[in-house]
């Protein structure tokens, strides 16, 4: 996935009906050497990357588990949404 870098430009903030998630797109085509499209969309190989496939031949390759854990997990996240979501309700309050 560093070949061509496709992976690293297509991470970002997506909004899809009522879900934020920073991430792939789900419909984005991966594209292969020449500019060709793969059959698979970019979203498809990261979760084969993260979790290796159902046959076992390609093992699992974390990104984003690991880098979520080293920035304090759930435990941060929970505090981080708690304090936004306390400072855009005092806005209101006034």
């Amino acid at each position: 996935m560093n070949y061509t870098g496709q992976y690293l430009r297509s991470v970002q903030i997506v909004k899809q009906k009522n879900r934020t998630y920073v991430g792939i797109p789900t419909n984005l085509k991966k594209t292969r050497k020449g500019d060709r499209t793969s059959k698979r969309t970019l979203n498809q190989v990261a979760i084969m990357l993260e979790y290796g496939s159902r046959g076992g031949n390609l093992p699992p390759r974390p990104l984003w588990a690991p880098a979520f854990e080293q920035v304090g997990g759930k435990k941060v996240l929970k505090e981080t949404i708690v304090r936004e979501l306390r400072k855009e309700i005092r806005k209101y309050r006034r």
